[in-house]
């Protein structure tokens, strides 16, 4: 049986030190913004080897109690005057002492829910309200938690504390369809920001993706933003035919941003389903695998930017669109910078989705797959350079050992594999293509971190290729 568990570090010097306040870490991202980036300066290159464990919590329920609700473990720990909230994957939202790791409360989700993987939201309250911790789970639902003893809200949501999310308007193929919050719920100001949608494996027709947001005293709807436009709607030309209706997938299943001085909503949307093949969805299928901008107050589209056309390689967007400044030609740019798994880094004016250094449409391999209309063209920034490789031929296989490549030479030869020398090579009829990036990335959903001191961005990236065959 898989455990999970934090461990906590603590800086232990030769000379005692006066015990410092903790900084607040009060967001998935730290701020709205998403640059995940902390000013504490005690831990530095010269000491970072003298940290030792400090204290280990264990999510599994010490009685045992867990049932089957074992779930991914990928919560981002809140950190807010003193006190540590988290989700587990085994149904719980627990509050620690962040100095010991000792719980001060803990609340487990009813019957097998399962919560949303990547943690938990934060809201500070206000006159009439004390501070609420906010979690989703992956049944669609949205809990509010009094901060203070970590039980449900009375009447939030119309309910004992939670919102439900799956309503008929975002089902209309039936209210027994999977319906997943992915990601934490997002805060913006008196806002909850919730994606969802259905998962990659549900059906094409399906739980539709749309962005919500609900106010955070009550539970109740205050906006909707559709990410697949229905007639009328910016967009909705780039859907062939009737390709658009109930379409699942097109949903914010990683992080969203803001900035709050221009009342900017940033929306990471993901690939429509079926994300690997495109024969029923004719068409550049917006506001898939793109970055959209909103009125974060009232969720009406500003600008968007497509990352992918008619996505069929799920090379969707899920890392928090990053806000960052640029100098360029003696003035400042208030910037956005995305990084996605096709390992691309597009920087654009977060004001108009305008690209700062450029973009070009580059042509693109067509598919053999009948049916299958590839889009001619895909966007590519002039900078930076790619993160990741992006292309992948016989020259570049792994060569270091003979054993090694002769292995390599001998998998793509008695497979018959396509490799990918062309950036977005299609998935191939009944032939294995491999395409570096895989869908793992490049970058996937975590992305990365900025130092604005610095002005560096910091990220991990992968080189990772996937073998797959249409069938």
């Amino acid at each position: 049986m898989r455990t999970y568990s934090f461990t906590a570090l603590a800086l232990i010097l030769a000379a005692p030190l006066a015990a410092a306040t903790p900084a607040d870490w009060p967001a998935i991202n730290k701020s709205s913004e998403g640059q995940r980036h902390s000013t504490l300066g005690k831990i530095t290159a010269k000491n970072v080897g003298q940290l030792r464990e400090a204290w280990v919590y264990h999510m599994r329920p010490a009685d045992g109690s867990a049932g089957s609700r074992l779930v991914t473990a990928e919560t981002v720990p809140l950190v807010i005057d003193g006190t540590m909230y988290i989700s587990t994957p085994y149904g719980r939202a627990v509050a620690l002492d962040a100095a010991t790791g000792t719980e001060k409360w803990v609340f487990t989700l009813p019957g097998n829910e399962r919560p949303a993987v990547r943690g938990v939201a934060w809201w500070p309250g206000n006159r009439d309200h004390g501070p609420r911790v906010i979690m989703g789970t992956r049944s669609g639902r949205v809990y509010a938690l009094d901060a203070a003893t970590g039980a449900p809200v009375p009447g939030f949501g119309g309910t004992e504390g939670y919102i439900n999310l799956r309503t008929a308007d975002v089902m209309p193929t039936g209210l027994d369809k999977p319906y997943v919050l992915a990601s934490s719920p997002f805060m913006y100001k008196d806002l909850i920001i919730t994606g969802g949608g259905s998962p990659d494996a549900a059906a094409s027709k399906g739980p539709l993706g749309d962005v919500r947001a609900w106010d955070v005293r009550t539970g109740k709807l205050v906006w909707q933003f559709r990410t697949v436009p229905r007639p009328g709607e910016i967009g909705h030309e780039t859907w062939g035919g009737d390709s658009w209706k109930d379409r699942a997938g097109a949903n914010v299943w990683g992080y969203f941003s803001a900035d709050p001085a221009r009342g900017l909503l940033f929306m990471p949307i993901g690939a429509p389903n079926n994300d690997r093949s495109g024969v029923d969805r004719p068409g550049d299928n917006l506001f898939g695998s793109s970055i959209v901008a909103v009125n974060a107050e009232t969720g009406k589209y500003v600008w968007h930017f497509q990352i992918t056309h008619h996505d069929i390689w799920d090379w969707d967007s899920s890392p928090p669109p990053m806000l960052i400044d640029i100098r360029k030609g003696g003035r400042t740019i208030p910037a956005l910078a995305t990084v996605n798994k096709n390992s691309l880094m597009f920087i654009l004016d977060r004001r108009n989705g305008k690209p700062v250094f450029g973009i070009e449409e580059r042509p693109a391999p067509a598919s053999d797959v009948p049916g299958e209309r590839t889009a001619p063209t895909q966007p590519w920034p002039v900078r930076p350079a790619p993160l990741a490789q992006t292309s992948l031929s016989r020259d570049n296989l792994y060569k270091d050992t003979p054993e090694h490549k002769a292995w390599c030479e001998a998998l793509v030869d008695d497979n018959n594999m396509l490799l990918g020398a062309t950036p977005y090579q299609p998935i191939g009829l009944d032939r294995y293509t491999v395409n570096l990036p895989g869908t793992q990335g490049g970058v996937n959903y975590y992305g990365g971190a900025y130092d604005p001191k610095l002005g560096l961005f910091v990220v991990n990236v992968n080189n990772l290729a996937q073998p797959m065959r249409m069938v």
